[in-house]
């Protein structure tokens, strides 16, 4: 299942400020989504983060949890 952002509601966005704030390395986040059995590169979350690609019900379950935030963040109105 693939979940593509709307016009006002940005994912990639919403996830990169998320990881901003937390102050958290994109290849530390990387590590432990493949070390759960996400297959995801570094172009891969740049592009979810970008909102050039759709992000996976898998992809963004496992980011809630590494980024210890509920799913519900990353659909926050981007104005």
């Amino acid at each position: 299942m693939n979940i593509k952002p709307t016009p006002k509601v940005k994912l990639g966005d919403n996830i990169k400020n998320i990881i901003e704030e937390k102050n958290l390395r994109r290849v530390d986040i990387i590590r432990e989504m493949q070390l759960s059995g996400i297959s995801i590169t570094k172009q891969r979350l740049y592009r979810i983060e970008h909102n050039i690609v759709s992000i996976t019900a898998d992809e963004m379950l496992m980011l809630a949890k590494i980024l210890k935030c509920d799913i519900s963040d990353f659909f926050q109105e981007n104005g």
